[in-house]
């Protein structure tokens, strides 16, 4: 009985192991893409653009939308407040300024 226990924390003691080691992996492996992800140089800039009879702030924000903004709602917020503007309404034959990031 007394070996059986020992074999039994010492296969514990192995799991734990690994399972730091596979955590630390896991850890690292997330900060490097952080890192990288950080280090991508993209240039801000900003396009005026004239909006066509079918076009919404959404159409022109699927144009230029990049990773660089949290999701499509956020950059779309984004083109409101560089324009000043308070509802999602646009009109044809008017400009927007569209602030993106280039590549």
């Amino acid at each position: 009985m007394n070996r059986t226990h020992r074999i039994n924390i010492s296969s514990i003691i192995k799991l734990s192991i690994i399972m730091l080691f596979i955590l630390a992996s896991f850890h690292i492996i997330r900060n490097v893409k952080e890192a990288t992800a950080a280090n991508t140089e993209n240039n801000f800039i900003c396009t005026s653009v004239k909006i066509d009879a079918n076009d919404t702030l959404w159409s022109i924000a699927e144009e230029y939308y990049t990773g660089d903004y949290k999701d499509m709602n956020a950059y779309i917020k984004e083109i409101k407040k560089a324009n000043n503007l308070k509802s999602d309404i646009i009109h044809s034959g008017s400009y927007l300024i569209i602030p993106h990031y280039t590549r």
